[in-house]
């Protein structure tokens, strides 16, 4: 059982077969043209882009609040079938409400992720296609702290420490990998906001007893580390992976210094 759902106002156009969420009582105020792309270029309100990711994520400015607008799109080769329309199968199965849901629940149990604001499903006959609005959350990317080294031992280990925070409550990243994970070094490592998961895209509910899920997630997360690792890095990689895995477990911090 998904907490927070009650809180999720429903919205929908069926002559046009648009279809929102988005929570109730949100700054600012919801409006649908939020995710109409020459909308936000008329307002002048797109302030930037994400560095990682399928160029399908921008930064918008809207009545002094920062949003991520995120459309989704496919990856691989089903990108080559279609960019970004998914098979209908009804709303409650298109994943950016999937996603935005899991995010209410995620959020009503104070777990470190971007606040949701709202989703969007456009259905298209046997397909839709969909988007998503985060507040946007300041920070470098776990990838862009690590080449340009701003990650200290104790960072390293809150990684994991904030890992094993989602996996005591069963929640299963898809695809955890170093480009979805916020870190704020200028924070001090206590503050619940100085890592942070994103991208929730096919998110799942686990048995929290078995441990073959939480282990692919984790391996998951290093070959990422270890794709953009320099050669020069890779020793510094294997003793921060240690330190992560300890954060994970619940074991203290051995390292001491950089």
């Amino acid at each position: 059982m998904l907490l927070g759902q009650e809180s999720i106002v429903a919205l929908g156009d069926t002559q046009t077969d648009r279809y929102w969420q988005h929570l109730r009582g949100v700054a600012p105020a919801f409006n649908h043209e939020y995710f109409n792309d020459e909308w936000l270029a008329q307002a002048d309100a797109v302030v930037g882009t994400a560095s990682a990711g399928r160029g399908n994520t921008q930064i918008v400015s809207l009545d002094g609040k920062e949003l991520v607008l995120r459309h989704y799109k496919r990856g691989g080769y089903a990108s080559k079938v279609s960019e970004d329309q998914y098979l209908w199968t009804g709303l409650d199965s298109a994943r950016p409400f999937h996603e935005f849901a899991i995010l209410v629940h995620l959020s009503e149990l104070q777990l470190p992720v971007a606040k949701p604001y709202a989703a969007e499903v456009v259905r298209h006959g046997a397909s839709y296609s969909g988007s998503l609005l985060t507040y946007r959350l300041p920070g470098l990317t776990l990838a862009e702290a690590f080449v340009s080294d701003q990650l200290t031992p104790d960072l390293w280990h809150q990684v994991g420490r904030t890992i094993a925070l989602f996996h005591k409550q069963a929640i299963c990243h898809a695809d955890l990998n170093a480009h979805n994970i916020i870190v704020r070094p200028e924070l001090p490592v206590s503050n619940e906001q100085s890592v942070v998961l994103l991208d929730f895209d096919r998110a799942s509910i686990k048995d929290p007893n078995q441990l073959d899920w939480q282990h692919k997630i984790l391996s998951r997360l290093q070959r990422s580390l270890l794709k953009i690792a320099a050669k020069h890095q890779l020793g510094l990689l294997e003793i921060a992976w240690q330190t992560v895995l300890d954060g994970v477990q619940g074991k203290a911090r051995v390292l001491s210094g950089k």
